[in-house]
């Protein structure tokens, strides 16, 4: 009989504990501790991401991008048709460059995240499209050359500069009917090609202009269409830049797939067979199809990128009638387990009061101040990770105060309405200091107890202040004014040191906007994805690696996360909420009290994805 070693060339190894980390699948150790032979074994499974921002089907998505770099453009929200533009880093959704023609259906792939491409579509008027726009990861222009024909839903393969397009929805005027029309795009102009076996609109694509593979879609009746009546197609056939073969059939009919990868190695996932959306996904070899695990959620008219193995999808439909998605979903195969950021509820703090401040760390959390409904509060909390105690009481209750620092050297600043009361905390007590220069509520800060800052605020209310100021430990003096006479910080969050610090939302009004301080001047920063107000506790990370929970108006669940450049969404609060306090380090972080909407004692816990090795027992049967 062979042995392990004879087939792998690798002995079983012998250790006490399981390796943390490794790419070596199928290696077998025995662990001495447990007295079990064990090996890494993969895995494949679909996990959640962050949704879109806007929930949107048939738009055009990178099939060319990866599972960290695509987009969607366009689509159906259902109605209107959108011009709209979203980016994925492979952790959230930022606000790209808006199509220059709102639509939807336009070219079902193509491109990449920096170098896409938008080709016909659908708007209400004038309807069927022909333009196409090209996409430099900034901005969309318009291409003087349109499409030869009017269409609809058309499958495109390769890049920005080579791609081939077939297939699609004709407008009526064209005849009506699906396409089996083809034609090559240079980056320049379209220039017409032998046509393909099956004429079909909604097809999936992968590959390259001269090594691209379509699948599915739905047919025409006719020979060019696949069948004597109109239906939904499981045909495969590839390209080789020349001419178009038939290949082996999808193991069931499908139209509006994500199509992506290679000719050799692509991946269609989701689509619908009347009248359902279905969660299938089937990878191709180059030679055979093979149905993998499903999709978490049914979905239609959806986009995806990536490879095989390394793969996204997002937006899309449900059945008819049914709302538009925004979930994302990233599939991976690998020795690795998955577990996908998420907000959790954590344990109820004693005292339920909103405009309260806070800051520290996920485990070491300050909560300050607020307001119980009926008067002002002096309680402070704090929370070790797993539950809040009652500390030493403020010197004086106040909500909208800010508060910076750690749990045990703490600065509380400021409240409704001009308060200038400054108190340090010890861990255990407060201590009345020096007081600000100036009487500010609804301020943003971020620092430490010897090195921090405040910014905005008022009054006047409902407007805010320009200016801030900079705490030593022991002094107030003047910091930076804001520039362009921007007022801004009333309710607005706050991250970072006082030589790199962030402030972001906030008023006069419901701001998107954001400052980045270098300890000197303030200058422009990424603008939010979405404009926040009531926010002013949110002190979260790092000026290159924070995050903003919740806000206002009213109670928002939207999460966003900033990179040092932009602004980008993470996984959605359980529950909308303003006015509250938070604390973390980035990767982790705690809302906790506020409304939501009513005034709530809450907590809510961040925990950014997370990564292992899949380790399993081997058993005898």
């Amino acid at each position: 009989m062979s042995t392990y070693r004879e087939i792998h060339g690798k002995a079983v190894k012998s250790l006490d504990t399981d390796p943390s980390a490794t790419t070596d699948a199928g290696q077998i150790w025995y662990n001495t501790a447990s007295q079990t032979f064990k090996s890494i074994v993969n895995l494949e499974a679909w996990v959640s991401s962050t949704p879109l921002i806007t929930a949107r089907y048939v738009g055009n998505y990178s099939n060319g991008g990866t599972q960290s770099a695509t987009l969607y453009a366009g689509g159906a929200l259902p109605s209107p048709v959108s011009n709209l533009t979203e980016e994925y880093n492979g952790i959230g959704w930022a606000a790209g460059g808006n199509l220059n023609t709102a639509r939807e259906g336009g070219s079902l792939g193509g491109g990449t995240q920096t170098a896409g491409l938008n080709v016909g579509g659908y708007t209400p008027s004038p309807g069927y499209l022909s333009s196409c726009e090209e996409y430099n990861g900034t901005a969309w222009s318009n291409n003087p050359n349109s499409y030869p024909t009017v269409v609809n839903l058309i499958g495109i393969a390769g890049t920005q500069t080579a791609a081939v397009l077939a297939g699609g929805y004709l407008a009526p005027a064209a005849p009506p009917g699906r396409s089996e029309v083809t034609n090559e795009f240079d980056g320049t102009s379209f220039s017409s090609q032998n046509a393909k076996p099956y004429g079909s609109s909604g097809p999936g694509a992968a590959g390259t202009q001269t090594a691209a593979l379509f699948f599915g879609g739905y047919g025409q009746p006719g020979p060019e269409g696949g069948g004597a009546t109109a239906g939904y197609l499981s045909v495969s056939e590839s390209y080789d830049g020349t001419n178009w073969t038939t290949e082996t059939a999808l193991p069931a009919a499908a139209s509006s797939g994500a199509g992506y990868g290679t000719q050799t190695a692509a991946a269609m996932a989701g689509g619908s067979t009347a009248p359902a959306a279905v969660d299938v996904y089937n990878t191709w070899d180059g030679t055979s199809w093979t149905t993998r695990p499903s999709l978490a959620t049914a979905r239609q008219a959806l986009g995806g990128a990536g490879t095989i193995t390394s793969g996204v999808v997002y937006g899309g439909a449900g059945n008819p009638g049914s709302p538009s998605l925004s979930s994302t979903e990233e599939f991976n195969n690998s020795a690795s387990a998955y577990t996908a950021a998420a907000w959790a509820a954590g344990p109820t703090g004693n005292t339920a009061r909103n405009y309260v401040a806070g800051c520290g760390t996920q485990t070491a959390a300050l909560a300050l101040g607020g307001y119980t409904g009926s008067s002002p509060s002096s309680a402070t909390e704090k929370y070790d990770g797993s539950s809040w105690t009652t500390s030493g009481a403020l010197g004086t209750a106040a909500y909208s105060l800010t508060g910076f620092g750690i749990q045990t050297a703490a600065v509380r600043a400021g409240g409704y309405p001009a308060m200038t009361n400054t108190e340090e905390f010890n861990g255990s007590s407060w201590t009345a200091v020096n007081v600000m220069p100036a009487g500010r509520g609804e301020l943003a800060s971020f620092g430490i107890l010897t090195a921090g800052v405040i910014a905005g605020g008022g009054p006047p209310y409902p407007s805010a202040s320009d200016t801030s100021y900079e705490y030593d430990g022991t002094n107030w003096s003047s910091g930076g004014t804001m520039p362009g006479g921007k007022k801004q910080g009333s309710g607005g969050g706050g991250a970072g040191t006082l030589t790199a610090g962030l402030l972001f939302g906030g008023g006069p009004g419901t701001q998107d906007t954001t400052f980045e301080y270098d300890g000197t001047n303030w200058t422009g920063g990424g603008t939010l994805v979405t404009a926040i107000n009531s926010n002013m506790s949110s002190i979260n990370g790092t000026q290159t690696d924070a995050m903003g929970m919740g806000g206002g108006p009213g109670t928002k669940t939207e999460t966003q996360g900033y990179d040092g450049t932009s602004w980008s969404s993470r996984p959605s609060l359980g529950t909308g909420r303003s006015l509250a306090a938070g604390g973390g380090t980035g990767p982790t972080a705690i809302t906790a009290f506020g409304s939501a909407p009513g005034i709530v004692a809450t907590t809510e816990e961040f925990t950014a994805e997370t990564t292992s090795i899949n380790i399993e027992t081997l058993t005898q049967s």
